[in-house]
């Protein structure tokens, strides 16, 4: 993709030579380094081809918007949003991590990390919807995860503002946004607007996949998974992993159940829900090392040193009875 006509002369001088490091149907994503504040950002341009569609213009402008009203650890942070002859393009932070796919893919995770991550997302998701902006594209493809275990929401380039006037859905109305096997069935079915609710659920196929390594919903239909009079049963979370207990196995069903109506409230409750979880599994950790009372070493008994007792010479006929009490006393003391 050539960006040379996306960025201004002065634009190319600041961030120099840039370094590709995605490239898809929307734009491109790419690494460059701020001379001006002497830091690494991430790039992130439209496609040339896409820079003539208004709702192309409208989408930067709006994940612009949504990052400037989150300031978040679990959210990547906005440093600009630029424009050349009225072509935007986004500067982010640049994350040290990987996408979450990537580690779904690798299996990388044991059950208590996995909830962690979990744990970090809903904190994001939470702040977000505090600020009246859903995502409405939560996905493992759009979550970094750091070297750290910690984990960032990235590509509000779908999010939409149930309360601002700066960004709404930036689609035609009627038109779906988002990816279709992690939309929620009312969205698909056109039944509802975007809610709290449908990111949940969004976030609740992710959390399975996470846990399990694999979508609930894999090989269903669309058609099928829309249709909420047909029975779908989906196995557990525990059924596939390892330390998972009833707890979690509620509350991700909870998030993925088909019926609006039985999601969970509110993002807080599901960030409370994970968070109560991993402080249980602590308490336990904690209570089973301490537990383990550990085998004390017999004190080793101090030796006794015999009593230095002197003798002296005597050639009165009284030594032998001197040497038998001397012999008498030695013995008692041994056996004391």
């Amino acid at each position: 993709m050539d960006i040379s006509n996306l960025l201004s002369e002065e634009a190319a001088k600041r961030y120099g030579q840039l370094e590709l490091l995605a490239e898809g149907g929307m734009g491109a994503v790419y690494r460059a380094w701020d001379s001006q504040v002497v830091r690494s950002v991430i790039l992130k341009f439209p496609r040339g081809e896409k820079l003539e569609e208004r709702s192309t213009i409208k989408r930067f402008e709006s994940e612009a918007y949504a990052l400037a009203q989150l300031d978040h650890p679990n959210v990547v942070r906005l440093f600009d949003l630029e424009r050349n002859d009225g072509h935007p393009f986004i500067v982010t932070e640049d994350v040290s991590g990987v996408s979450l796919r990537e580690e779904i893919d690798n299996n990388a995770f044991t059950a208590h990390q996995a909830i962690d991550i979990l744990a970090n997302l809903a904190r994001g998701i939470e702040a977000a919807h505090e600020k009246g902006i859903l995502h409405r594209d939560l996905k493992p493809e759009n979550v970094l995860v750091t070297p750290e275990g910690e984990a960032k929401l990235i590509d509000f380039g779908f999010a939409m503002s149930v309360t601002g006037e700066h960004f709404t859905r930036m689609t035609e109305t009627g038109k779906v946004v988002g990816t279709f096997f992690y939309m929620a069935p009312e969205i698909l079915m056109g039944t509802s607007d975007a809610t709290e609710k449908s990111d949940i659920y969004s976030f609740g196929l992710l959390a399975y996949e996470l846990l399990t390594g694999q979508h609930p919903y894999a090989g269903v239909p669309l058609e099928c998974i829309c249709d909420l009079s047909q029975e779908i049963d989906v196995l557990p979370p525990s059924f596939h992993c390892e330390n998972i207990d009833s707890n979690i196995d509620k509350l991700v069903l909870e998030m993925i159940d088909r019926h609006l109506s039985q999601r969970p409230s509110s993002s807080k409750s599901v960030r409370r829900r994970f968070e109560r979880w991993l402080q249980r599994s602590d308490l336990m950790a904690n209570e089973a090392t301490k537990s383990v009372i550990p085998v004390k070493a017999t004190p080793k008994r101090e030796r006794k040193e015999l009593p230095v007792i002197p003798v002296t010479a005597n050639k009165d006929s009284s030594s032998g009875k001197s040497r038998k009490l001397l012999l008498a006393a030695v013995i008692v003391f041994m056996l004391c």
